[in-house]
C-alpha cells in the first residue's frame, strides 16, 4: 500500500507491505481543509462541516506550503500555542529547521487574535480557540488539505 511519508520532500510516498497481518487499520471520519487565498480552515466530520474559521498563514517569506498531508501527532508544546498542537506530515520549504526541530508545519492556536485573517507566521496554521475545540477530536491520520 502507498502512504504518505511525514519526511522532505513533502507529499513523498512510501510503501508499506500489507499482506503479513501487522498494519493495524484505523479510519477518520474528519477532513481538514485550508484555504490560503481566503485564510480560512473548515473541518468536516462524517460529511458535514463542524465549522470554518478564519486562520493565520505563512509570511511572504516563510509561506504555508501547499498539498495533501496528515495529523501526525497532537502534542502540548508549553509554549502558548494552545491545546492541542497539531504537527502535520509536512515541512516549510523555507526554512530547513526552527526552534531547533525539522520546521515542521503545524495547526495550533495563537494568543492575538488580531492575526487570524493575515500572512504572519512562519510557515504554520495558526487557528482561532474554538477552532482547537473542534481539532481536539480528530485522529491521528486524518487527512488534511491545504491549498
Amino acid at each position: 500500500m502507498r502512504v504518505l511519508l511525514p519526511n522532505r520532500p513533502n507529499r513523498s510516498t512510501g510503501w508499506i507491505h500489507i499482506g503479513s497481518g501487522g498494519v493495524q487499520w484505523s479510519r477518520s471520519d474528519y477532513k481538514i481543509y485550508v484555504s490560503l487565498r481566503m485564510r480560512r480552515i473548515a473541518v468536516y466530520k462524517s460529511g458535514r462541516r463542524l465549522g470554518v474559521w478564519p486562520v493565520a498563514i505563512g509570511a511572504p517569506n516563510t509561506p504555508t506550503p501547499a498539498g495533501r498531508t496528515f495529523v501526525m501527532a497532537a502534542v502540548d508544546t508549553g509554549h502558548g500555542y494552545g491545546v492541542p498542537v497539531l504537527p502535520l506530515g509536512m515541512h516549510s520549504n523555507a526554512l530547513r529547521t526552527f526552534n531547533g526541530g525539522p520546521a515542521t508545519i503545524g495547526l495550533h492556536g495563537w494568543p492575538d487574535s488580531g492575526v487570524f485573517g493575515h500572512n504572519v507566521s512562519n510557515g504554520c496554521v495558526r487557528v482561532p480557540k474554538a477552532t482547537l475545540a473542534v481539532l481536539r477530536h480528530v485522529p491521528l491520520g486524518t487527512m488534511v488539505t491545504i491549498r
